[in-house]
């Protein structure tokens, strides 16, 4: 698969969860996916329950891309989740996200840094060849 192909992926992912389709997250996700972020998730199972733990934070989320960066197998992404509904108490909250994806472009990896900067850092890393992923 190509990048582009694999930016494709992400872009179905988060398209997927705006349309409250977590059915269709799941199938996007490798069987043995692995989420890490302040709690490591791992199944396809246990991400969908994060999923709908962070569509619980908002009366009607979205998330949108704010930036993309593809090398090999592994896609950098700063995602923002935010309030559709316009009536609802603004809310946002920035992620930074390096995914891996496996041969039929399903999620297999992500990676959460805490900031943009970070992930970058970390995405570089990957992108050379010397893994700087911290999990």
């Amino acid at each position: 698969m190509s990048s582009a192909a694999y930016v494709t992926a992400i872009l179905q992912f988060l398209q997927a969860f705006n349309r409250n389709d977590l059915d269709a997250c799941e199938r996007l996700l490798d069987p043995q996916i692995e989420w890490h972020s302040a709690v490591t998730y791992k199944g396809r199972a246990a991400v969908r329950g994060m999923l709908e733990s962070l569509r619980g934070r908002f009366t009607d989320p979205q998330l949108r891309p704010d930036d993309f960066r593809a090398s090999g197998d592994h896609v950098l992404i700063i995602v923002c989740f935010h309030e559709r509904d316009e009536d609802a108490q603004p809310h946002k909250q920035r992620q930074s996200w390096i995914a891996d994806l496996n041969e039929a472009g399903l999620l297999r990896r992500v990676l959460v840094y805490p900031s943009p900067a970070e992930a970058a850092r970390a995405f570089e890393g990957l992108s050379a060849g010397t893994p700087k992923v911290q999990v």
